[in-house]
């Protein structure tokens, strides 16, 4: 069976149970590199510009990991437009195929399943057409295998807007593969409890908060002190659209557009107590992107903000005391609010 290997990292923590079961309704085996670790990280590294960001470096060394398990391809499409209007992915996103083919000459790596998708200008049959065209497979069990891995996604999207917790769901994705097919997708998951919780909102790209490496298991460690943690997957695509245009009257960065909406709706929402924004160095629209969050938590007193850059050399304990002490900072205004 033709193996096609997907790098656990970037826009895996996205789109996974669309591009899995796409392969599997094709007849394909998907192999997923391992959970980010240190090595994967130094392979990375290794293979990388300085100036490369950190998801980018960490995309590398899972590509390098799947070259080590003897792969038949990779599967790295070109995410240049996921809107039906004119907005774009980062640039990286769109290029990341040719630096790896570039980077990686040395290791042979094997063929690279790259089709372009511009959401905005072309359908999004046309991609995978293409995909199933290189590998030999006729149209139309390729048309059949997107709409199951459409109607897939779908269920997966609306899944994480019904959890308590996105980071349940994000966790699944470590688990067998077959458990994202619709019949096997439950209705919601148990509430782990959630009364009396101080809530604080987590903002930044899904391949930053969710991947373990980078955001240094943030959402875990937040739970363990008490706290219900809320992030952007949570809210439905049209109520992040609406909040971002109240901070940004126009933008064309489809990812960043969703960070921006979140923070926004999330600053105005009463209940929620402290946001955080995470972010990685060399990030372009970063720059931008935080900055703007910032002015607009400015003008909410009421609520604690915090601001993460990371990047290879950042160390966890500076990270954990940071975190700490934020924590600490919106229970002691909690117990003051409250007469303790």
């Amino acid at each position: 069976m033709t193996t096609i290997g997907i790098p656990r990292a970037l826009l895996y923590y996205k789109y996974y149970p669309l591009w899995i079961t796409f392969f599997e309704e094709i007849g394909c085996q998907v192999v997923i590199s391992r959970n980010s670790n240190k090595r994967i990280l130094d392979d990375g590294v290794r293979n990388t510009l300085d100036e490369v960001c950190l998801p980018c470096k960490i995309f590398t060394g899972h590509t390098i990991n799947l070259i080590e398990k003897g792969v038949d391809y990779l599967f790295i499409p070109r995410m240049k437009s996921v809107e039906t209007k004119k907005s774009f992915t980062c640039p990286r996103l769109v290029g990341t195929s040719d630096v790896i083919y570039y980077s990686l000459r040395a290791l042979n790596p094997p063929t690279i399943l790259s089709p372009y998708v511009e959401t905005y200008t072309h359908p999004l049959i046309e991609a995978y057409l293409e995909v199933g065209e290189a590998l030999g497979v006729e149209k139309d069990r390729v048309e059949k295998a997107l709409a199951k891995a459409l109607e897939v996604q779908e269920k997966f999207t609306h899944f994480k807007k019904k959890a308590p917790s996105p980071h349940q769901i994000m966790k699944k994705l470590s688990t067998v593969n077959r458990e994202f097919a619709p019949a096997n997708i439950p209705p919601h998951i148990e509430d782990e409890g959630s009364d009396g919780k101080i809530k604080i909102a987590l903002v930044g790209h899904s391949y930053v908060i969710y991947d373990p490496l980078i955001s240094m298991n943030l959402i875990d460690k937040l739970t363990s002190m008490g706290i219900e943690v809320l992030t952007g997957e949570m809210l439905p695509e049209e109520l992040l659209m609406q909040n971002y245009q109240e901070i940004l009257k126009q933008m064309h960065w489809t990812y960043e557009k969703e960070i921006l909406g979140a923070a926004n709706y999330y600053l105005k929402d009463d209940q929620i107590r402290g946001l955080i924004y995470m972010s990685t160095f060399a990030c372009g629209p970063a720059s931008l992107v935080g900055e703007a969050i910032l002015r607009q938590a400015r003008k909410h007193q009421d609520k604690s903000f915090l601001a993460l850059v990371v990047d290879e050399h950042t160390g966890e304990a500076g990270v954990m005391t940071r975190i700490e002490a934020f924590v600490d900072m919106i229970k002691r205004k909690e117990g003051a609010a409250h007469g303790n």
